[in-house]
């Protein structure tokens, strides 16, 4: 295996690690790679950016983090939970991935199979 697949499959570990709330320059750091060069070698490996990798991480924990709260905390404390700067950052990220805002989620008879990635 190659270099550049070990700090791939390293980078994947720490994007999950940190429920894909990492930095581009955490990434820098972590890596050693500037920002460009490591989006060009982590869309090469895994066929997305690392944003978006740690977007979908950070998306499927908040589904995690709704889908088994127990206390059934409120949807603004579940996105700060999960990474969100604001509950309307949530809404915009839930929406363009899902395709329907969380409420619209909860309110879903038959929920969607939404398993992006398993944590």
């Amino acid at each position: 295996m190659s270099v550049d697949h070990h700090v791939m499959a390293a980078t994947q570990l720490y994007l999950l690690q940190n429920k894909g709330v990492v930095s581009s320059k955490d990434l820098q750091h972590f890596t050693g790679y500037s920002e460009r060069h490591l989006e060009r070698k982590f869309e090469y490996h895994m066929g997305i950016s690392p944003k978006k990798y740690g977007n979908i991480i950070r998306l499927h924990y908040f589904l995690s983090l709704m889908n088994t709260g127990t206390d059934h905390k409120n949807m603004t404390m579940l996105s700060y939970d999960a990474g969100y700067s604001d509950q309307s950052h949530l809404i915009r990220e839930f929406k363009s991935n899902i395709g329907i805002t969380p409420k619209q989620y909860l309110n879903t008879e038959n929920r969607l199979a939404v398993n992006f990635i398993e944590l």
